[in-house]
């Protein structure tokens, strides 16, 4: 049988897909999609509204926040939410050829996973790069592909209670719009503004999906940040403070002493000393 994915940490696919490409597309209330008869290998992922996959005569629902895997050669139906719109991305990987036994290597692997945030955003840079005509993204949108396969199988190897719960929609554009903007100073009423719901109800979400509050998991996201440039620049740390979006270094400094039990520059000293060398004795 061809090796489809050599191991978890190097993906090869062989033959290679000849394209990779993304897409988004809003079906309205009752859309259907299909009969089909599957080409290559896609991922579905569910932004909002439900829809019903039917492979090969069995029918899964697929939820908002998570992601289905289809494999080539199945007969697909998609039937949509009765009674609101659905949107939903993928990612396609199309084969000049499928090789004999492409599809044994996926089988054992989850058919839907709730994904992570970084997956989601993996999706929506795909989207941008497939959509843009100003250079040729085709080995760009090949490798990413690959990125997002290499995701979906160690989110797909970690036990069910190590896996992301799926999230609601506007925790997942909270997130991410802080993702996008932890370097500058958020309010509460920003956030939610931008979740087009109000204060308390997003803060009841967070604690809820992440057993914390909106800011805090803020202040966890900008002091991420800051351990990375600790450790890889030799920036000053009130330099960091302010790139990450602390009011000042000394509030980055007590948040950061909460966390790491040391100070930013005691870390950082500690991060960038050699490892020890052992001598041989004569």
């Amino acid at each position: 049988m061809t090796d489809v994915i050599q191991n978890m940490s190097e993906i090869t696919f062989n033959p290679a897909p000849t394209e990779v490409y993304f897409g988004r597309v809003t079906y309205p209330p009752g859309g259907t999609h299909g009969p089909r008869i599957q080409r290559g290998l896609e991922f579905v992922h569910l932004i909002s509204g439900a829809v019903e996959i039917e492979v090969d005569g069995n029918a899964r629902t697929l939820l908002p926040g998570h992601m289905a895997l289809l494999l080539p050669g199945r007969h697909e139906h998609f039937r949509f939410h009765s009674q609101q719109p659905s949107e939903h991305s993928w990612c396609q990987f199309d084969f000049d050829r499928i090789p004999e036994g492409f599809n044994d290597r996926f089988e054992a692997l989850s058919a839907q996973l709730a994904i992570t945030a970084e997956m989601e955003q993996l999706m929506e840079l795909g989207i941008a790069m497939t959509g843009s005509t100003q250079v040729d993204n085709h080995i760009a949108l090949i490798k990413l592909g690959e990125a997002l396969l290499h995701c979906y199988l160690s989110l797909d190897a970690l036990p069910e209670s190590k896996r992301p719960i799926p999230l609601p929609r506007l925790v997942r554009e909270a997130c991410k719009y802080m993702a996008g903007n932890y370097q500058q100073p958020l309010t509460l009423k920003q956030i939610a503004d931008q979740c087009h719901c109000s204060v308390n109800h997003l803060i009841s979400q967070f604690r809820v999906s992440f057993d914390t509050t909106p800011m805090r998991y803020l202040w966890q996201l900008r002091l991420n940040h800051a351990e990375v440039l600790l450790k890889r620049t030799d920036i000053a740390v009130s330099t960091i403070a302010d790139q990450c979006g602390f009011s000042s270094p000394f509030h980055f400094s007590r948040l950061f002493k909460e966390r790491y039990r040391q100070s930013p520059r005691a870390f950082r000293q500690h991060v960038r000393q050699p490892p020890c060398c052992e001598h041989d004795q004569d």
